[in-house]
């Protein structure tokens, strides 16, 4: 996944935030869920740990995410977050999410 740098999304000296590297880490999250459950499968963010490990400045960050354990109930995954143009480190997140009952769309 690519989050592509938007001046709404860095602060003034062009530093991508966190809270939007953290937003595209729990997407990416929910993509993979979809991708191994099927993409009806309704999930909900149970827990993410980010570690921020250099600042992305004025570029896109691409997003790789994986599974690491995929239980009847939970699915464990994490996230690696790198500059789209030089492929370093940004950042590293870690996600729970629960696999609900139903799928999404589906009436109570």
């Amino acid at each position: 996944m690519r989050l592509p740098y938007h001046e709404r999304l860095g602060r003034a000296d062009r530093v991508l935030c966190g809270q939007a590297l953290m937003t595209a880490i729990d997407t990416c999250c929910v993509f993979v869920c979809w991708a191994t459950l099927g993409d009806t499968q309704n999930v909900t963010t149970v827990s993410q740990t980010t570690n921020f490990l250099r600042p992305a400045i004025g570029t896109d960050v691409l997003l790789r995410g994986r599974p690491l354990k995929v239980g009847r109930t939970m699915i464990f995954l994490e996230v690696s977050v790198t500059g789209a143009e030089d492929g370093k480190a940004v950042a590293h997140g870690t996600s729970t999410f629960a696999v609900l009952p139903g799928t999404l769309g589906a009436s109570s």
